[in-house]
This record gives structure tokens, C-alpha cells and sequence, in this order.
């Protein structure tokens, strides 16, 4: 008789494989981030149905990898979508920090357009964007232009002319 976890590393190395280059198909975008429970879901069904099928057929050792397996999965599902998502808003967008007065400030450049626009949370969890518009790159700078700001991010991630012309502010990346 084999032994259970002969069954369990080719299992384990098969739902890389399918996992990961599903997601880097797939490229999952944050917004539809429920679907990754619904995808969870489905890899733990499908291993503890297969797992049930061989309990029943009385070969209960073949059983075993399936139910780890079915935990495996969903830990690597949940953790490549997390990183798909992560890869999907880098490709995408570059996004900034700073606080002023206690309030949290986001500039988020989208990369695929020209524009960016600017956002302040007063509260944790809310936030209200106030300020759209275009940039465009000048040597190592970032020229952002709106209806009543004309800002630079420089190279080093400094903010000038917000709130104010002569202001300078230290930005802090997200991603």
C-alpha cells in the first residue's frame, strides 16, 4: 500500500501550476475581489468530493490528500488572488500619501491615461476625491495640471505646490 503523501506533493504541485497561471491569465482586478471566496469554495468542493468518492470506495488512504489538499488550495487561491490584485493596481496606477492637519491625502496617478487625481479621508475607511486632472513627465518630475492646481512630484517623491504654490510636502508611495 502507498503512502498517503505520494499522492499529496504531485496534488500540491499540480494546484500551483493551474493556480498560478490562471491568475496571471486572469489577472484579477480588486473589484470583483468576492469571486476569490466563490473560487475557494470550488477548489475545497472539488477535493473533498474527490476525497468522499474514495472514502466510499473503501480506499480511505487515498482519501487523505485530498482533504489536505482541499486546505492547501484555498490558501493558495486566496494568496495568489491577493497577489494578482496587488500586480493589477501596479500595472495600472502609481499612488502617493501625505497627511495634513489629520487628514489623509491620496494622489493616484493612473498610467494608462495621463490623468491622476487627488483624494482626502478624514476618517479611516472614507474617503472623498476632490481634485481631477492630467500630468505628463518632464525630465525626472511629474507635472500634474487641475482646474486650480499646477503641482510637480519629484523624483524623490516631494509634492510642490499643494495646498499652497511654495509648499513643499514629503509623499509617501503606496504602490
Amino acid at each position: 500500500m502507498k503512502h498517503w503523501s505520494t499522492i499529496l506533493i504531485p496534488l500540491i504541485i499540480i494546484d500551483y501550476v493551474v493556480i498560478r497561471y490562471w491568475l496571471l491569465i486572469d489577472d484579477p482586478e480588486p473589484s470583483v475581489a468576492i469571486y476569490a471566496i466563490v473560487f475557494i469554495a470550488i477548489g475545497v468542493m472539488i477535493n473533498l468530493g474527490i476525497a468522499l468518492l474514495f472514502y466510499f470506495s473503501k480506499k480511505i488512504w487515498l482519501s487523505k490528500p485530498f482533504v489536505l489538499n482541499a486546505i492547501i488550495s484555498g490558501i493558495m487561491i486566496n494568496v495568489f488572488w491577493s497577489r494578482g490584485t496587488e500586480r493589477f493596481l501596479a500595472d495600472r496606477f502609481e499612488s502617493w500619501e501625505f497627511e495634513i492637519s489629520e487628514v489623509q491625502y491620496r494622489v493616484t496617478r493612473q498610467k494608462e491615461n495621463n490623468e491622476f487625481h487627488m483624494s482626502e479621508s478624514h476618517n479611516p475607511g472614507s474617503s472623498t476625491t476632490f481634485m481631477y486632472g492630467t500630468y505628463s513627465k518632464l525630465s525626472n518630475k511629474w507635472v500634474l495640471i487641475s482646474e486650480t492646481h499646477e503641482m510637480i512630484i519629484t523624483e524623490n517623491t516631494n509634492l510642490i505646490g499643494f495646498p499652497n504654490k511654495t509648499d513643499t510636502i514629503q509623499l509617501t508611495n503606496v504602490y
